[in-house]
């Protein structure tokens, strides 16, 4: 990120509630998302990590936004498919394609938490995960 002056800001709220979680797993998951922020991520743009509680759902969430590429209506639906890169994308960065596959059993079948995207192509990309908050 430094040699691409490549902005990464951290807004981590303190969480006072708790969630069971496998610490390096989520760890892993967190790392993978912001190592794709930064792969997809021209020279000078930025990578947001931000942590809140949504009392409402009951959950602890973390977002990892960027202004990167982004990634198309077509692609959505497909990127968290196992092997599955973006055509395109893959001039851009090395990978397998099992980075976010990862991060969604992760979140979700390991976590029973909930992951999920925004993205427009050309402007950058959110993901989002949840996790419940024990009661």
């Amino acid at each position: 990120a430094r040699t691409r002056r490549i902005k990464l800001v951290g807004k981590l709220v303190p969480l006072i509630h708790q969630v069971e979680a496998d610490k390096d797993m989520i760890y892993q998951a967190v790392l993978n998302l912001v190592g794709n922020a930064v792969k997809y991520t021209p020279e000078g743009g930025m990578v947001t990590v931000a942590t809140s509680a949504d009392e409402r759902r009951g959950t602890a969430v973390c977002e990892v936004s960027d202004t990167g590429v982004g990634i198309t209506p077509e692609d959505l639906p497909h990127i968290f498919d196992k092997f599955y890169r973006v055509e395109g994308h893959s001039k851009m960065a090395k990978g397998t394609g099992l980075g976010l596959c990862l991060v969604k059993h992760i979140i979700e079948t390991v976590h029973e938490g909930k992951l999920s995207v925004t993205s427009e192509a050309g402007k950058g990309s959110t993901f989002t995960f949840e996790l419940p908050i024990l009661q």
